[in-house]
């Protein structure tokens, strides 16, 4: 497997004496929830069982820790990775406009469909006016923008969004906005509320990221309940496994709000320490979920790093972007701990 992406596969970790802390991955760290730790054994017997095939299954958990989405307008799929590639198999369009730096698979799932790729790039790279003027001027068939864009982590502000949907609406562009860290930044920025009025939107959420489940390979595809149902006999059956319709049930079931506010709280103060001790050489753009861009100017932070135990996630394969950047998740205060002090030393070396 080529390392397109962060993270720490099986191979490596039945292989390495000790694993390094990973600062790579964009998960919560304070997840996934304790309910599953509690309930594990029981969980267990579910592998001995097929999923069910039902939607309205899927579609009815779902909706209820997603309740702002209809059961309707929901289409679970094995990942948000496995919606990008039918979205772009089955959407029509021969161009389509990718605001990037972005998720990677979103360009690799439309060119292996037969798409055009036209690139506009985002902030930090350019401000947020030129990524409207480009979109004005390129008029794609379909297109992608991130809420919040990864790995960026900066949102679009609520006027771009208001000018993007109507472009998109009068232009009769398919709009896809990758939502799949919107937990972190709260619902209230989602454009949820569109849905049920935008036949052209397409909203991709995952489960691996806030609840940190990525080896269940969860997510969903949220849009005007016509296209879920034009889509869902598209989408390849036993999509969700059988122990993640488990858990669905679970979660579903239990209250997680102590989880959540958990999670906003050390996020919050994580992001602070982060923000107030990592060395000005370093130019950490701004964000609002759990994970930085960062540019370093002189040396390579990452091999340092990895020499120290930590693994960052190399940026320079984000279309755009180049060796001096990586990307930094936020962990535990004692594992941001560590990256402070990693930093610094490289700082120090680099004099």
């Amino acid at each position: 497997m080529s390392p397109f992406h962060g993270g720490i596969w099986l191979p490596w970790g039945r292989e390495a004496s000790s694993l390094p802390l990973d600062f790579s991955v964009n998960l919560n760290p304070w997840g996934p929830p304790p309910e599953l730790r509690k309930n594990w054994d029981r969980l267990f017997s579910y592998l001995t069982f097929y999923p069910p095939l039902e939607l309205e299954f899927y579609q009815q958990l779902l909706a209820r820790l997603y309740p702002f989405f209809p059961p309707s307008a929901i289409l679970p799929g094995n990942g948000a990775t496995q919606i990008i590639y039918l979205l772009g198999r089955e959407l029509e369009g021969e161009t389509v406009g990718i605001v990037e730096p972005s998720f990677s698979e979103y360009r690799r799932a439309f060119s292996q469909a037969g798409w055009t790729v036209l690139p506009i790039l985002a902030p930090p790279l350019v401000e947020e006016k030129d990524v409207w003027q480009a979109i004005r001027d390129q008029r794609p068939d379909c297109l992608i923008v991130g809420n919040p864009p990864s790995p960026s982590g900066f949102p679009f502000s609520a006027h771009f969004w208001q000018e993007v949907l109507s472009f998109c609406r009068y232009q009769k562009i398919n709009l896809i906005v990758d939502e799949v860290f919107q937990e972190f930044m709260g619902e209230e920025s989602s454009l949820a509320s569109q849905i049920e009025g935008s036949r052209n939107l397409y909203l991709v959420r995952s489960l691996t990221k806030y609840w940190s489940l990525p080896g269940l390979r969860g997510g969903f595809l949220a849009s005007h309940p016509q296209n879920i149902t034009a889509l869902a006999p598209r989408i390849e059956p036993w999509s969700i496994n059988s122990l993640l319709a488990a858990v669905l049930e679970l979660l579903a079931a239990s209250d997680l709000a102590a989880f959540q506010q958990i999670t906003r709280v050390n996020l919050r103060t994580e992001k602070q320490f982060l923000e107030e001790n990592l060395p000005s050489e370093l130019q950490l753009f701004p964000s609002r979920v759990n994970f930085y861009l960062v540019r370093v100017e002189t040396g390579d932070l990452a091999s340092f790093l990895e020499e120290q135990g930590i693994k960052v996630r190399r940026a320079q394969n984000f279309w755009g972007l180049d060796q001096r950047f990586v990307r930094l998740a936020v962990r535990s205060h004692s594992d941001n701990e560590q990256l402070v002090k990693a930093v610094k030393e490289f700082v120090r070396n680099q004099r």
